[in-house]
């Protein structure tokens, strides 16, 4: 169901006061005049969504699909067709994470989505996100929505406190918040872990630049956004940013007279106890990400994420990101997809005040860092070879350094805006603006109403700043202009480029989809259900309790995301392989899958065993008896010569009740199973607890194997191997009546202890008096003068 607009409103209000208690805690010179006025700009942008009833996640899309399509009196065409991530992997990982926390349980695994995955080890499930976890009280839907306001509001403090520590006046720090916090980067990966992740990179250099001047608490507050930037959910973003901290650090230490090690040992310090407090998500990550479907991919297809090859078109979008057209209009023609290639826009009089900071030294090198990692993000050579020998970033999405070049820009236009209020040669002042008016005019590719709309505004206020030009009475107010200029240009460009769904497309459950939950509890075990293409929108089954064999995650377990892609039908995804084998027999495969349900169109038949147990308009669902256990015992074990021969044996079985494969050194010697059956006692998201009769023997199943599980039988640890290849085997002793399974990477198990051993470290500095662990004698740190505003004549 859609939530109510009130009840969003109100936990912004109250989140948005507890953050900016958190936040003067750190940074007093944050008033709460400013806070206030920040949160009001934010809801004046987010006002379609977080006013009204509809919600910004793009849940259209799954409307023209099977089973929400069945009854529809219209047909729907989504408003943005781009913004798929959010519905097929944010939402349902949201519900699943808020499922286990507010249960209590560690959300480590999931059996709804594929055949079980890591949960945690997803990064993008970002479960502790520190502003999801402020939310959880909300639905999924709203927790997304609010948790995005917030990401906006921290996103201006952060940055207007960093362009203050770096010498611009209010209002100059306020345009450079606005550039940056809603830009067109900020506002395509708004409802995505990249964008909240980014939303705390202005917070992170200004901790470094804290740690430099010797402020009390520096270090601590520094590992604390540190890692509330890691816990947000994309590693990716996240190693971007810590490279850019480092560059900040080593520039500032070369800079400092005296103190350079031990400023550079209380940076380390600082990330290392980062680290701590965000290992608990970091390393089962790491651990995931080694068997991932996503590294098996970049192992076949090293350029899959890279940026398209330089083009000089490519520069159009800096001024006109429209250039291209738009998925919200519907008339994108790039050669990439608009949130990766045309993010990069921060205004068009931004550009133009960044000009002016040329002549300040602070705005240079802002610039040339911004420049050199917009030109990795073109792909220009040779910056993006040089910049993919880094180790980590090597196999990166390093398009997306379009986030520094956004940053970067909205400093230096900040410094360059006080610089042109001071300015006092009119012809100077006069030239950088009108090139943009020019450029920008010049740009005018097929337009729509909306683009025409936009335009008017951003060039009209950019206009605004030539009236005074001349009249020195105007020039205290230069800036004031330049920010309501910037703020029409911004708004008016991204307030609606996520949609505003209407409240009723919120996926509550259909009568389709509530036969599918009656249906899949049986006495046995969950049953999985498929559907065809995009029916039952990939992994939104998750929302209901279902269990979908298809897997869309890139970090789901490699070897059963290939046989998923190999063997089932109706692949949604565009990675499935055209040349697959011949099966020995489809039905087979569905059987050891556990698909005892299908979801169809009306028209369409199925064979035997399959019935109708559900028709409504348009739909149909199916049942089907003929499935095996979760966990089954397979009459034969086959040893082969490794998990790859096991693989493609399986998938040319014709019974998999009959035969299970594995790989040499995984169990004893091909041979015939005495166990009679296994029956599930107890079923959570984290463990399998097995009732088993008979003699001993092997027991095999349908649910992904991954490093991270853990088997009990007969009063001690069993082995557990890849049967199949892929899913999960276990030897069960002689007179063993259980098996206990739990899924408890070594990641999580390493990442508490060093939580607790950063909570202790943490807690000593924290009670460290302030003026003790200063500078020592002779060692002057490298200060940033304190900001004062500038008087314009």
């Amino acid at each position: 169901m859609a939530p109510a607009p009130l009840p969003e409103l109100l936990f912004f209000a109250v989140g948005s006061a507890l953050l900016g208690v958190l936040l003067r805690v750190w940074r007093p010179e944050l008033s709460w005049r400013l806070i206030g006025g920040y949160a009001l700009l934010v809801m004046a942008f987010l006002a379609p969504t977080l006013l009204t009833p509809r919600h910004p996640i793009a849940t259209d899309l799954a409307y023209p699909w099977l089973p929400w399509r069945a009854g529809l009196e219209r047909e729907v065409r989504p408003a943005n067709p781009l913004l798929s991530d959010p519905v097929l992997q944010m939402l349902p990982f949201q519900h699943l994470v808020r499922q286990r926390l507010l249960a209590g349980r560690p959300p480590l695994w999931t059996h709804e989505l594929a055949t079980g995955e890591p949960l945690l080890g997803n990064a993008q499930s970002a479960p502790f996100a520190p502003l999801k976890l402020l939310a959880l009280p909300l639905s999924p839907l709203a927790t997304l929505e609010v948790a995005a306001a917030w990401q906006i509001l921290l996103a201006l403090l952060f940055t207007h406190a960093l362009a203050r520590k770096l010498g611009t006046s209010p209002v100059a720090a306020t345009f450079a918040a606005v550039a940056f916090s809603f830009s067109t980067f900020a506002v395509a990966w708004l409802y995505y872990p990249l964008g909240m992740t980014a939303a705390f990179l202005p917070g992170l250099l200004l901790g470094v630049l804290a740690l430099d001047a010797e402020e009390p608490r520096s270090l601590l507050a520094l590992a604390v956004i540190a890692a509330a930037m890691a816990l947000c959910g994309h590693p990716e973003t996240l190693t971007h940013g810590a490279l850019v901290a480092g560059i900040v650090a080593l520039v500032l230490a070369m800079r400092r007279p005296a103190g350079r090690w031990r400023f550079l040992s209380r940076f380390a310090g600082a990330a290392g106890l980062g680290f701590c407090f965000a290992a608990p998500a970091l390393l089962p990550f790491a651990q995931a990400a080694l068997e991932s479907w996503r590294m098996a991919l970049v192992e076949l297809a090293p350029g899959a994420v890279e940026p398209p090859p330089f083009e000089a078109r490519f520069l159009a979008v800096l001024v006109d990101p429209l250039f291209f057209g738009s998925p919200r209009f519907h008339t994108w023609k790039g050669p990439w997809n608009w949130n990766e290639l045309a993010s990069a826009y921060a205004g068009i009089s931004t550009l133009a005040f960044a000009g002016f900071a040329l002549v300040e030294k602070r705005g240079r090198w802002l610039l040339g860092g911004a420049l050199a990692a917009l030109a990795v993000a073109l792909k220009l050579p040779p910056f993006f070879q040089l910049f993919e020998l880094l180790p980590l970033l090597g196999h990166g999405a390093n398009g997306r350094l379009r986030l520094v070049w956004v940053l970067g820009l909205a400093l230096a236009a900040g410094l360059g805006l006080d610089r042109y209020a001071r300015e006092g040669r009119w012809l100077l002042r006069l030239l950088p603006l009108c090139a943009a008016l020019l450029l920008s005019a010049a740009l005018a590719p097929e337009r729509h109403p909306d683009h025409d709309l936009w335009w008017i505004g951003a060039v009209g206020g950019l206009a605004l700043l030539l009236l005074p030009v001349r009249h020195a009475g105007f020039r205290a107010w230069v800036p004031h202009l330049a920010v309501l200029g910037l703020v029409a240009d911004l708004f008016l460009l991204g307030q609606r480029y996520n949609p505003a769904v209407a409240p009723e497309m919120d996926l509550r459950p259909t009568p389709a989809v509530a036969a599918l939950q009656q249906a899949t509890a049986r006495e046995d075990g969950p049953v999985r259900v498929l559907a065809r293409g995009y029916g039952l929108y990939p992994h939104t089954g998750a929302l209901y309790g279902l269990w979908d064999p298809r897997g869309g995650d890139p970090m789901q377990p490699a070897a059963a995301a290939r046989f998923a892609l190999r063997s089932l039908p109706d692949q949604f995804l565009p990675e499935a392989p055209r040349d697959r084998p011949e099966l020995g027999n489809a039905e087979a495969v569905l059987a050891f899958l556990r698909v005892g349900l299908r979801l169809t169109e009306r028209r369409r038949e199925l064979p035997a065993p399959w019935r109708v147990i559900h028709e409504g308009p348009g739909v149909r669902v199916w049942s089907s008896p003929a499935v095996l256990p979760l966990f089954f015992v397979p009459r034969r074990t086959e040893v082969v010569a490794n998990a790859e021969a096991a693989f493609w044996a399986s998938l040319r079985s014709a019974d998999f009740a009959e035969t299970v494969w594995l790989p040499a050194g995984a169990g004893p010697a091909s041979r015939t199973n005495a166990l009679g059956r296994a029956n599930v006692l107890a079923l959570g998201p984290n463990r399998l607890r097995l009732a088993v009769e008979g003699e001993g023997g092997f027991l095999a199943s349908s649910v992904a194997h991954a490093s991270g599980w853990r088997a009990v039988a007969g009063g001690g640890r069993v082995p557990v191997v890849a049967a199949n290849g892929a899913f999960l085997g276990v030897e069960v002793p002689p007179g063993a009546a259980e098996v206990d399974l739990v899924f408890l990477p070594g990641g999580w198990v390493v990442g508490l202890v060093l939580l607790a051993g950063g909570l202790v470290v943490a807690t000593v500095i924290g009670l460290r008096p302030p003026g003790r662990g200063g500078p020592a004698r002779g060692h002057a740190p490298t200060r940033i003068p304190e900001p004062e505003s500038p008087r314009y004549p």
